[in-house]
């Protein structure tokens, strides 16, 4: 069963960087000089990463737009060739003269997990609302679209994309950082949400927004989902856990899917992964919450998240570009998960 969506448009961040392997796992202090080891991985940004996720699983069965702009530079040009070989349209992806394509500088402790930071002035803090404008001035559709409005992108155009969404009878899908929480709280962005994809760190920043204590770690996307219900009784959300999986809620619903125990090589764009995939199963028509029976069987877009995200967590890069379905059932099979019937639509996907 296809969802009655007709494309996925998203603005964000569209850029690359480097990664340094820290020496010691203690967290990196505010005054602290460490030394680290430069690698080889690939960084990249936020809306590349989901979109990528998409666009792979969708198998070019429906349009998916990027909206953003990077510098007029070979860095730019590689991510533009790399976003159009994954099936992403890149025809609203346009170059600043003024500012150079967005880079990112990625660290990660021994453990696995990262923490990233970019660059403020570059290509993608100079879209606007005029990109949003052109972007559905060239894209005549009958049918409403997934939006997606997420970090390294400028919150007012990602507020106005989600407002265009909203005008159109699209689904709005939505990521905000830490920092970025009041500014989206003050704003209505949660009203303007039907999905938001946040992790644990996120999650508690929405409680502290609202002068709350952060609850033991078991009750933090409980206390965050509460939260949200107060400004948009509707909204879904999706919170990633880490090592304790993944949550979703919406209205009475809740469900937590497990994470998988597997080696880590790097948790950096694990999290994007994640919510890129479940998109696309949505827009196979797959419910996002198990139906009745799904203990010993995979049957939600959740679970096929954490399943992805379990793959992508053996990759040094932020993108995994070997990612494929084959490749996802290969590795469901060798870690012996079963998939219910309702998941059959995924894989069955064919290109067209």
């Amino acid at each position: 069963m296809r969802s009655s969506y007709g494309y996925v448009a998203g603005v964000g961040g569209i850029g690359s960087g480097i990664l340094f392997r820290l020496v010691g796992n203690h967290t990196l202090g505010r005054n602290e000089s460490r030394q680290a080891l430069l690698t080889d991985s690939k960084d990249y940004c936020k809306l590349h990463i989901i979109l990528h996720y998409v666009s792979t699983f969708l198998k070019g069965t429906m349009p998916v737009y990027a909206i953003g702009r990077v510098g007029k530079d070979e860095n730019g040009r590689q991510l533009k060739r790399s976003m159009h070989c994954a099936g992403i349209d890149i025809n609203c992806v346009s170059e600043d003269v003024h500012n150079p394509t967005m880079y990112a500088v990625c660290y990660q402790y021994p453990n696995g997990e990262c923490c990233n930071i970019s660059t403020r002035n570059s290509a993608c803090q100079s879209v606007g609302e005029k990109d949003v404008d052109l972007f559905f001035d060239r894209v005549c559709t009958e049918r409403p679209g997934m939006i997606l409005a997420v970090p390294e992108g400028p919150g007012r155009t990602r507020s106005y994309l989600l407002g265009m969404g909203r005008k159109r009878g699209g689904l709005n899908v939505a990521s905000v950082l830490s920092g970025e929480v009041k500014e989206f709280v003050e704003s209505g962005g949660v009203e303007k949400t039907d999905l938001l994809a946040i992790n644990e760190e996120e999650a508690e920043s929405f409680v502290r927004s609202e002068g709350e204590n952060i609850p033991d770690t078991e009750d933090v996307a409980q206390a965050c989902m509460e939260i949200l219900r107060k400004h948009n009784p509707d909204i879904c959300a999706i919170i990633t856990l880490g090592e304790k999986g993944a949550y979703t809620g919406w209205r009475k619903k809740s469900y937590r899917s497990p994470a998988m125990k597997v080696p880590v090589v790097s948790t950096a764009g694990a999290g994007d992964c994640l919510i890129g995939t479940v998109i696309a199963a949505i827009l196979m028509g797959i419910d996002l919450f198990p139906g009745e029976g799904g203990e010993t069987k995979k049957s939600s877009a959740l679970d096929l998240g954490v399943l992805a995200s379990a793959r992508k967590v053996g990759c040094k890069d932020t993108i995994d570009f070997s990612m494929s379905t084959d490749s996802l059932l290969a590795f469901a099979a060798e870690c012996g998960i079963l998939f219910s019937e309702a998941l059959q639509p995924f894989f069955r996907v064919e290109g067209g």
